[in-house]
């Protein structure tokens, strides 16, 4: 456990030849980078996914001689279309 924590600390150290410093994760965004989410999107989502388990909560009771595994069904159906929605309108 000692030899693999000297190695790491001996290869964070810069020794006399390597004079590179490195460079920031934050300032290393170049053009190509993904705009960041916005808290409406975050909201619209979690707010899908909380009307889905109300929704199956809803179903189950309402419904109980249907098997639970067919109401994921019927509801996974419209989740996936809004992931489909929602990822590509995040593009």
């Amino acid at each position: 456990m000692a030899k693999k924590h000297d190695k790491q600390q001996s290869a964070a150290q810069p020794g006399p030849g390597n004079t590179q410093s490195p460079a920031p994760a934050a300032e290393s965004r170049g053009p190509g980078a993904q705009p960041a989410v916005t808290n409406g999107q975050l909201t619209a989502f979690w707010g899908v996914v909380a009307a889905l388990i109300a929704a199956s909560w809803l179903l189950d009771y309402i419904l109980p001689g249907v098997h639970e595994r067919v109401i994921e069904r019927w509801l996974m159906l419209p989740f996936g279309a809004f992931l489909v929605f929602f990822l590509f309108r995040l593009k």
